[in-house]
């Protein structure tokens, strides 16, 4: 199991990676979509063996 401090490397290192590519107003558009998404993964895992079965 990673440590915290190796958990909060990784993410700050990722955080850091993204400033580069987008520019401060620009956080929005990104983060909120994917916070949704990240929501709707979390609500439908329960669901997540049974919906495979039907595909």
């Amino acid at each position: 199991m990673p440590s915290p401090q190796n958990l909060s490397n990784f993410v700050w290192g990722i955080a850091d990676q993204l400033r580069g590519v987008f520019k401060p107003n620009q956080y929005g558009t990104l983060v909120l979509p994917l916070t949704i998404l990240r929501r709707m993964e979390a609500v439908m895992a329960p669901h997540r063996g049974r919906n495979l079965l039907r595909i």
